[in-house]
């Protein structure tokens, strides 16, 4: 395993909600789990995050995976794209696994290779899904526009109660032993289409008013 995939893991939650993927790691050698990337700067200051923004992140069960896991920003034409397309179904094992609620797509550009990794997948075709521009070339602040909206309608872990949490303790000071209750099936809304400054999405959550709202919570 190389060092950033086991630098990645770490970092991996238990239960992936919303899952964001990016084009590849950078040659330069910056990465969004090392926080010395453009990305990462650019996500923690959409998220309004603080110094331990990576464990904010993944405590919302949030993960950023990569449609290639080597670098290829430096590559070219035909040679880039080649590494795109190779890079689906290798991401599509991987999204079997992770069963996401919701994808955040982070480079308009990889968008066809996600959803055919999707597809592949057998994900949903109404589970939420975004595409945004790279915070890169210009685009940060579009990014960070587009982020704002779509951030309070992502699916995010339903942190457990205290009462539960005190509950469960008392159960197992009795000694009792209880049956670990199966979480509910996701619910997915039917296709809905919401264009934002350009921006194409599909699904987001809006509340009666016809504003956006806040993300479901899952147990």
């Amino acid at each position: 395993m190389s060092d950033l995939k086991k630098l990645r893991h770490t970092f991996k939650p238990a239960r992936i909600t919303t899952l964001f993927v990016g084009e590849s790691p950078q040659v330069n050698g910056t990465f969004f789990y090392k926080t010395d990337s453009v990305l990462y700067r650019e996500m923690k200051r959409a998220f309004s995050g603080g110094d331990d923004f990576l464990q904010e992140f993944r405590s919302k069960c949030f993960f950023l995976d990569d449609l290639v896991l080597n670098p290829i920003n430096k590559a070219e034409g035909k040679e880039r794209t080649e590494h795109r397309r190779n890079g689906v179904p290798l991401l599509a094992a991987r999204m079997r696994r992770y069963k996401p609620a919701a994808v955040v797509v982070l480079m308009k550009a990889i968008e066809p290779m996600v959803r055919k990794a999707m597809y592949e997948a057998g994900l949903s075709s109404t589970i939420p899904f975004y595409v945004v521009p790279f915070p890169a070339m210009g685009n940060a602040k579009r990014f960070r526009d587009v982020m704002a909206q779509i951030i309070p309608t992502l699916p995010v872990c339903k942190p457990p109660s205290p009462r539960s949490t005190d509950q469960g303790q008392r159960t197992k000071d009795k000694g009792q032993r209880t049956a670990k209750p199966e979480p509910p099936p996701h619910e997915f809304t039917p296709l809905i289409e919401v264009s934002i400054a350009g921006i194409h999405f599909q699904n987001p959550v809006l509340t009666a008013s016809g504003t956006f709202g806040y993300g479901q919570e899952f147990a």
